[in-house]
């Protein structure tokens, strides 16, 4: 529609009427803005449609719709600079070029066509990866202190998680329809074949993780009532990957798992998120925060099945207590019982000898 109304180019060099022309009178003149696709007003309108397009994009891995122009930056450096400009308008015109990057992002490492996706093995990859690290870094020194918002912080970190999120996926790998299946908990990483870049990629998108819902967990309950549904999602899918690495490095025995899986926190972090959305959902007062608790109600419940199932799973792996392992002795009752001996007294008392323990499926606790 904002296409069909002239907006998002220039305007076209025109004739000035004359004669006639001149004084007659256009239907158009009644509404301010209407006739000029370069006023203020159409500017800023086309970049709201720029910042929602790109927002769909970067949240459904989606082509963009609308791209970055030259329009597009000229309309942006007028109005970092108007004095017409609205108050709002350069937090409006950051979150803008967050979003620029973004696209770059998309771009760079075809987020849009899993069939070519990037992924950290191609030397390529690492070097643009840490330009743009470099470039967000940057962007993010040049905020005011006054104009750095939760809102904001929440964009860039991310944009942080979105751009080493999309190199740690695996080719062929659908996030959203992947992210709750048993089968596809190693489709983002592999703990035990990690290069010195997957792992300073997730540690950076963990990190970015961990900052996101400590800034979305401090903001007062009126403002997280007061934002637009977009950064539910990115809560949630933060939440989603935040959950996958947690199982990933639960499932693997590493030195790295051990570092790692201490500082998600990913239990503490789903129970404060569900509580935070709870209040601002209460009363019916906020519609999104209701929904979004619902769906990380479910996430809640598949992360404590799936990772009850690994514990069991895991057991065959580890020493079920049928065998006691290097360094390991049975527990054994101090009580000595009929036909039993104990390791203190070593008296047999029966023709077979045979110890007691407690706890397990078979009467034995290993310690």
């Amino acid at each position: 529609m904002a296409l069909d109304l002239g907006l998002g180019r220039a305007c076209p060099v025109r004739r000035k009427p004359t004669g006639a022309a001149s004084n007659a009178i256009n239907f158009f003149t009644f509404r301010p803005g209407k006739e000029d696709p370069e006023s203020l007003e159409c500017r800023r309108t086309w970049l709201m449609c720029y910042y929602l397009a790109s927002n769909a994009a970067m949240g459904l891995r989606r082509p963009y719709l609308v791209r970055w122009s030259v329009f597009i930056e000229e309309s942006l450096k007028l109005l970092e600079t108007s004095a017409e400009a609205a108050p709002t308008d350069k937090q409006f015109c950051i979150l803008l070029r967050i979003n620029k990057l973004g696209e770059d992002v998309s771009t760079r490492f075809s987020v849009d066509d899993p069939a070519m996706a990037a992924t950290l093995q191609d030397f390529g990859t690492q070097l643009a990866l840490r330009g743009f690290e470099v470039e967000l870094e940057r962007l993010k020194r040049s905020i005011p202190e006054s104009l750095m918002q939760p809102v904001i912080i929440l964009g860039i970190e991310y944009l942080n998680i979105y751009m080493h999120e999309s190199c740690l996926q695996n080719a062929n790998t659908d996030t959203f329809k992947s992210c709750l299946t048993t089968a596809t908990i190693d489709t983002m990483l592999n703990p035990k074949a990690m290069g010195k870049a997957q792992i300073d990629a997730l540690l950076a998108c963990v990190a970015a993780i961990t900052t996101s819902f400590d800034t979305f967990l401090g903001m007062d309950i009126a403002r997280v009532r007061c934002l637009p549904v977009f950064n539910f999602v990115r809560i949630a899918y933060s939440l989603v990957i935040l959950i996958k690495v947690n199982l990933a490095m639960s499932a693997a025995e590493t030195p790295l798992t051990t570092i790692i899986a201490d500082n998600l926190r990913a239990e503490t972090y789903l129970d404060s998120l569900l509580a935070k959305l709870s209040e601002a959902s209460s009363e019916g007062r906020c519609r999104p925060a209701g929904k979004f608790l619902s769906v990380l109600s479910t996430l809640k419940g598949w992360f404590t099945n799936k990772g009850a199932q690994q514990r069991k799973n895991g057991r065959p792996e580890r020493h079920s207590g049928n065998e006691a392992g290097p360094g390991l002795r049975p527990f054994s009752s101090p009580t000595p019982t009929v036909g039993t001996t104990t390791a203190e007294s070593g008296v047999r008392s029966g023709p077979t000898t045979r110890q007691t323990a407690v706890g397990g499926g078979d009467g034995r606790l290993w310690r």
